[in-house]
């Protein structure tokens, strides 16, 4: 196994992220996606929300199939290298119009997916599953009838 397929699984092991590099101005800038925290993901439901007209599963068919899909998809990007609410709020709507002016369809479709495999999200709804079976403070309803005890006789 290569040095460079070693040191990537560790990063992953280790949630050091998955790492790109993008110019912006003609700078070169290394950014990374981590795994995505609680907060992050409720902004991503929030701006796929806004996406429009799903035709297939491709994901630069839904990218180019309007251009209001475009900016839901770079916001869904944006909030995964970014991945805090701070940072979020203040330099969201910025690093979406970088995206949106500096990437390709082809090149936002990977950051996407790498943004979709950083959720982790089987792990959250399995673990919501696993909660709700297990909460004790549920009341259950008993669907069983009275029943008299055999060789007694019921009162009518």
């Amino acid at each position: 196994m290569s040095k460079e397929i070693q040191n990537k699984a560790a990063d992953t092991l280790i949630n050091k992220g998955v790492k790109f590099t993008l110019k912006i101005f003609g700078i070169k800038i290394k950014l990374s996606i981590k795994p995505l925290k609680l907060g992050t993901l409720i902004y991503i439901s929030k701006a796929s929300l806004k996406i429009k007209d799903i035709p297939q599963d491709d994901m630069l068919q839904v990218i180019g199939s309007s251009k209001e899909n475009a900016r839901p998809m770079a916001s869904i990007a944006a909030y995964g290298i970014l991945n805090g609410k701070l940072s979020i709020l203040f330099l969201g709507r910025f690093l979406t119009y970088i995206l949106l002016w500096k990437l390709t369809p082809k090149e936002l479709s990977s950051l996407l997916s790498l943004t979709i495999k950083q959720s982790e999200v089987t792990d959250f709804f399995g673990c919501t599953v696993l909660t709700k079976g297990i909460n004790l403070m549920e009341v259950k309803a008993v669907t069983s009838k009275e029943t008299t005890p055999s060789g007694e006789q019921s009162e009518e």
